[in-house]
């Protein structure tokens, strides 16, 4: 009995004679495509990048260099050396072993901003077809072409693995509509940088879902179906994407995927709709925090994208949009679905950062204002505070009998345990209501 194994499906042989007939280095270069669209808004020529009418490039960025050895899967990375070190690597990327790969990296302004940040928890809010998803894809790969390497670990994270596979799939091999983040051998199809990937055919039902990139680097899948956060437990990453993460059930489990990344000291980002969400918020508000003390090197970053952030629709086609939702739905819904902005949903409550020098007027000063202009934002507020009353509160004091209130333009709480005794009156402001 022969054993040695023998392969008798063709795509298998297929993959193997195409692998071993590359040369046997690869050099992997990334350059950042950034976007504009043309000034006067409307249709131009052809994009050399990527063929858009509506678009073209402003700016082109170098960015990654490394080469990977096929079979030993050693890298070497050429901004982590000397320059004299540089010089015999530019040498032998020109041999006739070494394959060039070229990365495009195709973004807008914003999204390079996002694509480039190191914060250890990067959070990506915007609407829909805003470049959430394309933007933390480029943003993963680029982490795993800088910090990759044998034992390294990536995760894609998701609500659920639908969600996690989903994004997963766009990665490795695209849509119908767009080509994968990952470069794809234009004959079959197979990411380029990898050694093995999940059973396409099978789906999220694949038995192994991680894939193995040629210098030992794992990317793997995590679904975050479960209230305790026991799926993500126990192990370290070098970085992760959850992608909707407003739509995670527990908070336990953004909680322990953005720890993660502390032994390592890499990053996780986190994409959503902007969803009811307590913890992001928080985090948010945290960011902002940050961001307004003039923090040099800010733990938590927030970015927020627009429909009308993405180059490639033009701001025509967005400003129809708005008007359709806006008749549908509300200004409330144009605002989470186009805008990206962190807005109630129906009766839902909204979680604000309390702020001092924002939310709290010098005393008997400002008082009777109808309007409250956010400083943060510039955006305007009506004072809501009678129909919040009326709303909240029972008409006549259920502890007195025949105690009613007969001042609505005040909110006032009172904590008599405390030393001193300290009342505090409050306005409620909020958005108009559509």
């Amino acid at each position: 009995m022969s054993s040695t194994t023998t392969y008798e499906d063709p795509r298998v042989v297929d993959r193997i004679e195409r692998f071993v007939m590359r040369a046997p280095i690869v050099r992997v270069r990334t350059v950042l495509y950034v976007h504009e669209r043309y000034d006067d808004g409307e249709e131009g020529p052809p994009c050399p990048c990527c063929s858009s009418r509506v678009c073209h490039v402003v700016q082109e960025i170098d960015d990654l260099d490394l080469m990977i050895d096929r079979f030993r899967g050693i890298r070497v990375a050429r901004w982590r050396l000397d320059p004299e070190d540089q010089a015999e690597y530019d040498e032998i990327a020109q041999g006739d072993d070494v394959e060039e790969l070229v990365i495009p990296l195709r973004c807008s302004r914003k999204q390079l901003d996002i694509i480039l940040c190191d914060a250890r928890l990067v959070i990506v809010t915007g609407g829909s077809r805003a470049g959430k998803t394309q933007v933390s894809q480029i943003w993963l790969l680029r982490r795993i072409l800088r910090d990759g390497g044998p034992g390294s670990l990536f995760w894609i994270l998701g609500p659920d693995l639908r969600a996690a596979w989903l994004a997963h799939a766009k990665m490795i091999w695209g849509t119908s509509t767009a080509d994968p983040v990952l470069p794809a051998d234009r004959e079959s199809g197979d990411p380029l940088l990898c050694r093995r990937w999940p059973d396409r055919d099978r789906g999220q039902q694949a038995k192994d879902k991680r894939t193995l990139f040629l210098d030992g680097s794992t990317l793997d899948l995590r679904p975050l179906d479960r209230n305790d956060a026991s799926r993500i437990r126990g192990e370290a990453i070098s970085a992760g994407v959850v992608e909707e993460a407003s739509a995670v059930k527990s908070s336990e489990n953004l909680i322990d995927a953005s720890n993660r990344v502390v032994d390592t000291g890499g990053s996780i980002l986190m994409s959503t709709t902007p969803d009811d969400n307590e913890f992001l918020e928080e985090c948010i508000a945290s960011a902002h925090d940050e961001e307004r003390n003039a923090v040099e090197e800010p733990r938590t970053v927030h970015f927020e994208l627009s429909r009308y952030d993405n180059p490639w629709l033009t701001t025509a086609s967005v400003d129809k949009d708005v008007e359709d939702l806006r008749k549908k739905a509300g200004q409330a819904a144009v605002d989470r679905q186009i805008l990206g902005k962190w807005v109630p949903r129906g009766n839902a409550r909204q979680h604000v950062h309390f702020d001092f020098d924002c939310h709290v007027l010098p005393t008997r000063q400002n008082l009777d204002i109808e309007v409250w202009t956010d400083p943060t934002t510039g955006e305007g507020f009506l004072d809501v505070t009678k129909a919040a009353i009326k709303k909240l509160l029972p008409p006549r004091n259920p502890l007195r009998r025949g105690h009613q209130a007969s001042n609505f333009a005040y909110i006032g709480g009172l904590d008599v345990n405390k030393r001193p005794i300290t009342l505090i009156v409050a306005k409620i402001f909020a958005r108009e209501l559509q």
